[in-house]
């Protein structure tokens, strides 16, 4: 079964190379650092984001090492 042509009448080795601009302008909407209002969100979304507990500083203390911040 490995051995049975391919029928689609494609090289099945090549990607298509739609894929790669399908989503660009939405890829340059979120990551475009010159937008200001994409950084305010995200920035937003930082600030909203819950502190860890106390499990959760261990692991980072461990992972990243001690927080200089006290």
């Amino acid at each position: 079964m490995a051995d049975a042509p391919n029928n689609n009448g494609a090289n099945s080795d090549r990607r298509r190379s739609s894929g790669a601009t399908k989503f660009a302008n939405l890829h340059a909407f979120k990551r475009d650092p010159a937008n200001d209002n994409a950084a305010q969100r995200r920035s937003s979304f930082a600030d909203q984001a819950q502190k860890p507990g106390v499990l959760g500083q261990m692991w980072n203390n461990w992972t990243r090492g001690p927080s200089s911040s006290k």
